[in-house]
């Protein structure tokens, strides 16, 4: 008898088809929708918005691109993502967000610099709500961001997710011709995160202008810095509750000549990190109640900084190796710490002025003021000086010092200075807490009251040679090495003391010659 065998023949495995696509590439003439109805947008080449034209992007839209896949915005992108739905830009091989679009399996993954740039000039303008960009900044165009502004472009973004882009998520470029050029740049409530270089970095000349409004954001994992600001083409300026986090430095770096009045309010969640700023004259910087600004460089006053701590709110000026106060702004750990010298000075020039008040102000005196010596605040020719309820701690050199001689030891002309301290600290310098210097033709009107001296390895104040004025009421003189107060006393000089007082100091006098 025959036994029959069974046989097992397998079911064919179903392959799903890859998901619709939509290839795009070319100019866009006419007011046009992209929505999700068309499955993913794939640009396979360069995409432009012609000028006085609408591309509009639904919600829940996926567009991804090639390596020589961008955008050029001469007309108007809208971007309505919603939080339910939002819009991503991301890379072709990116098979977490619209399938495997490439279907190519696993065998491509995506990174950063896949595809190029959303560039916005020529009057162009982006809209943009609850996106993420990610993986862009590619070779094909510098600079290598996802987002590139220049001339006539304005950026509106809220709740974007800009990241792992090979360079800046964002950066803003005026800076290539001589002529004046704008751009508006307005992020909120938005993550940059992970990109090569910058968060943000924002570039321009003197005569450029460039609106900026950075607010509720999150910068983390930027590789470089979380912003980086230069000063000069800012003509609107609006830092509000951003945080940083993992960046090359968890602040807001600002650079450059502040050639309008700008203000930087208190940010309790990234500081400020000043290299070398100037003021110019009739322009003013005010630095906000609440405000950390940490410092590697000096700032140049022919203007007004002015700084209105409050009791509650004060200020504080210190070292970027400062971890106490703003965190870990260098993203260092614990391998640096902040030092006498690692900033500084402030210059009052050619009639600066610098008005502080609920300040604490230490670890400068990096530079001379004039040729003499170190100093954290530095007065010369027609410079003022006002401080009150200020600590001013840890100088590497001069605590406060007036400058009225020029290198060579001689002035050009009668020179003034004006300097006013009341209710402060002047602690632990290594020079004298307060030193004036003038020719006999300068004039220095001084008044320092309710002062504390202490520590310093000079004097506490120490005036040498020139005319005006020097008022000392109330202050307190406390182990400063080489003594309380010594005037080298020019007969012009006009004295005012009253109520002085020292304790352990190298002599506990007023000592005069």
């Amino acid at each position: 008898t025959a036994t029959a065998t069974a046989t097992y023949t397998p079911t064919p495995t179903a392959t799903m088809p890859p998901p619709p696509v939509t290839e795009v590439c070319g100019s866009i003439t006419a007011n046009t929708t992209w929505s999700p109805a068309n499955g993913t947008y794939v640009a396979t080449c360069g995409v432009t918005v012609d000028t006085g034209v609408t591309l509009t992007i639904q919600p829940g839209t996926v567009i991804k691109l090639s390596y020589w896949g961008d955008f050029t915005i001469n007309g108007t992108l809208r971007v309505q993502g919603t939080s339910a739905n939002p819009v991503y830009f991301t890379s072709l091989q990116d098979d977490t967000i619209g399938g495997d679009t490439n279907n190519d399996g696993d065998e491509t993954s995506p990174g950063k610099g896949d595809w190029d740039q959303i560039h916005v000039s020529n009057g162009g303008r982006v809209e943009m709500s609850y996106a993420t960009l990610r993986y862009g900044g590619g070779y094909y165009y510098y600079p290598y961001s996802t987002i590139y502004l220049d001339d006539g472009s304005t950026v509106v973004l809220d709740h974007v997710n800009i990241n792992n882009s090979l360079d800046s998520g964002i950066y803003v470029d005026l800076g290539s011709t001589s002529t004046a050029e704008m751009a508006s740049l307005t992020v909120t409530n938005s993550t940059i995160a992970d990109n090569g270089s910058k968060g943000i970095y924002v570039y321009g000349q003197a005569e450029d202008a460039i609106s900026l409004a950075l607010e509720n954001n999150a910068f983390s994992g930027n590789g470089y810095g979380a912003v980086d600001i230069t000063l000069d083409p800012i003509t609107s300026l609006s830092l509000l509750n951003n945080s940083g986090t993992g960046n090359g430095n968890n602040s807001v770096y600002l650079s450059g000549t502040a050639n309008n009045d700008l203000s930087l309010p208190g940010n309790s969640g990234m500081p400020y990190w000043l290299s070398y700023i100037s003021i110019p004259s009739g322009k003013t910087l005010t630095i906000q109640p609440g405000a950390v600004v940490k410092l590697s460089g000096s700032v140049y006053v022919e203007g007004t900084l002015s700084v209105p701590g409050t009791a509650t709110n004060p200020v504080t000026f210190t070292s970027y190796n400062d971890d106490s106060v703003g965190g870990d702004t260098n993203n260092d750990g614990n391998a640096t710490s902040p030092a006498k010298g690692d900033w500084g000075p402030i210059y009052t020039v050619d009639g600066g002025r610098v008005e502080m008040s609920y300040a604490t102000v230490r670890y400068g005196g990096d530079r001379s003021c004039g040729s003499y010596g170190t100093t954290t605040l530095c007065l010369t020719n027609g410079g003022t000086v006002v401080l009150d309820h200020v600590s001013l701690t840890d100088s590497l050199g001069y605590g406060v010092a007036v400058q009225l001689v020029n290198q060579n030891g001689s002035t050009s002309g009668a020179e003034t200075a004006n300097l006013t301290i009341t209710n402060s600290t002047i602690a632990g310098n290594s020079y004298d807490g307060v030193y004036t210097f003038g020719g006999p033709e300068d004039t220095v009107t001084a008044s320092v009251t309710y002062t504390n001296f202490s520590n310093n390895t000079g004097y506490g104040i120490l005036a040498y040679y020139h005319k005006g004025s020097l008022t000392l009421e109330n202050n307190t003189f406390t182990n400063n090495r080489n003594g309380a107060i010594s005037i080298d006393w020019n007969s012009t000089l006009t004295l005012g003391l009253l109520n002085n007082s020292g304790t352990g100091n190298g002599n506990n006098s007023v000592y005069l010659s």
